[in-house]
């Protein structure tokens, strides 16, 4: 997919947890002008991390990916949603990532999954789990 669209010469922003990237993506990553790799990471902490992708591991995989991405030099965006599971520990990733200057966002709106299911919204932070958050951030 990516090398026909490099052929098209259409611009890419490639959306990822990254857990399956492999050398031969990553090859084809830097044969390609993107406009960004775009993951979420939820935490640094793995147990909190790989509860929420149901993935064992897949923190450890996400975050290896990231800094190899990183060290090729491959535009990369964070993003941390803002859940019940990891409202103490989100700023840790913001952290993170600004550490490696790469762009990293997050943000408390959660919604449905794509699928049209609201099996995620058991997550969703309640109005004073956001106003606490709101509060801090002032």
């Amino acid at each position: 997919f990516i090398q026909k669209c490099r052929e098209a010469n259409f611009s890419i922003n490639i959306l990822s947890n990254l857990i399956s990237i492999t050398d031969d993506i990553i090859e084809e990553f830097k044969r390609t002008p993107l406009l960004s790799v775009q993951t979420s990471l939820y935490s640094l902490d793995e147990s909190i991390h790989d509860s929420i992708t149901g993935v064992k591991g897949s923190c450890a995989r996400t975050k290896k990916a990231i800094e190899t991405l990183y060290k090729l030099n491959i535009p990369m965006q964070i993003n941390c949603p803002i859940m019940k599971q990891n409202r103490n520990t989100f700023r840790d990733v913001l952290s993170w990532a600004k550490s490696y200057n790469i762009e990293a966002s997050s943000d408390y709106m959660l919604f449905g999954c794509f699928d049209g299911s609201r099996k995620n919204l058991h997550c969703r932070l309640d109005l004073p789990e956001i106003e606490s958050l709101i509060t801090i951030v002032r």
